[in-house]
């Protein structure tokens, strides 16, 4: 929100305070800018607190996004050079069916594939090798290291690479030699390419499917961990130990509602670690909750000194405006005060006071 939001904010909340006459002991809001500022001038900077909810939610949705990154760069981005050799292959094939002649350097047309890419640099010798093969003119010639090549292929501990050897061998012609069957061969060497690719890319795709449903393990907090999910964690963590400090990350958040307050003050929220391998926006979001530290712990204090506070109180209030919210977004709001009021009551599982009809 920006200054005109900041504004009704404000003049909201004075509406409640001078008109309403409603002095709360605490202002519970999240981390936008307008509700900080408005509350703390309205009801004083003492009444103001951020509760546990948004303070996770703003941590979570950065590591969130910074887990979307590295899925990008760790699989995407290999699927994607599997797909643009496909369509190379495509255009080569488009050469051979019009009886037209490859380009001088085909291997220029070839996609550039990151070093640590093991399934795209497999692809890119598999291609170089074909067209070292195609790019013979001399159709005996051809056929002959053809097959010396598949013999070594054969030879390969990579399961893939020995299917496409047999997969070409099957085609191959017995005796003729002629311009049709080269053309034939050739063919079928791009198709069987292909078909190559493609199996390149399916354990890729279940690699990338397996991290997007285990990737949650990352944010279990100990009081939610059973052995299960420990072994989850655990084999997680092994395939992927470069997202630990993503995990210490959110030990650490959950640790500011499970600690001691007078630990908290001194150690922990100051030194929520901010590390080069992370994202603007998870820098921003840990930048963010350190600004708001008061707030945070003050939230922390009332709890504590209202122990009898519902526990869904305690940590979450955001469920009050989505419950509120669905009443309105229903068409409800068309109905009369009295049966409007009946339906709030009956959503959120409370009395309601109605300060409309007073202003």
């Amino acid at each position: 929100m920006g200054v005109e939001g900041e504004i009704e904010v404000e003049r909201a909340l004075r509406d409640v305070k001078d008109d309403l006459h409603i002095d709360p002991q605490m202002v519970v809001h999240d981390f936008v800018p307008a509700s900080c500022s408005a509350t703390e001038k309205v009801y004083g900077i003492e009444k103001s607190a951020i509760d546990p909810f948004h303070v996770m939610q703003e941590i979570n949705r950065a590591i969130r996004k910074d887990l979307t990154c590295y899925r990008k760069k760790r699989f995407t981005a290999e699927l994607h050079e599997c797909h643009l050799f496909s369509k190379v292959v495509n255009d080569f094939q488009k050469f051979f069916k019009l009886n037209l002649k490859l380009p001088s350097n085909p291997e220029s047309c070839l996609p550039n594939v990151e070093i640590t890419h093991k399934t795209g640099q497999s692809a890119l010798d598999m291609t170089r090798l074909v067209l070292e093969i195609v790019k013979i003119t001399d159709y005996t010639l051809f056929f002959v290291v053809l097959r010396q090549r598949l013999r070594q292929l054969h030879q390969s501990s990579e399961l893939n690479i020995k299917a496409f050897a047999m997969a070409i061998e099957e085609h191959l012609p017995t005796r003729s030699t002629t311009q049709k069957a080269y053309i034939r061969t050739v063919l079928d060497l791009f198709k069987k390419l292909k078909t190559f690719y493609a199996e390149a890319r399916r354990p890729i795709k279940t690699q990338q499917t397996k991290f997007n449903k285990r990737k949650w393990a990352l944010f279990y907090q100990p009081e939610n961990l059973n052995l299960d999910r420990v072994k989850l964690l655990t084999r997680f963590l092994a395939i992927y130990p470069e997202l630990q400090p993503y995990r210490d990350l959110t030990l650490s958040m959950g640790s500011i509602y499970r600690l001691p307050l007078t630990l908290l003050k001194d150690q922990l929220i100051d030194q929520l670690p901010i590390r080069e391998e992370y994202s603007d926006d998870l820098k921003t979001a840990i930048a963010t909750i350190k600004k708001h530290k008061a707030e945070i712990l003050r939230f922390r204090e009332f709890c504590q000194k209202n122990p009898k506070l519902p526990k869904k109180c305690r940590a979450n209030t955001e469920y009050i405006n989505q419950h509120f919210h669905e009443i309105f977004q229903s068409g409800l709001y068309l109905k009369e005060w009295n049966r409007l009021e009946n339906e709030i009551e009956l959503q959120m599982g409370g009395q309601v006071r109605n300060f409309i009809s007073a202003l």
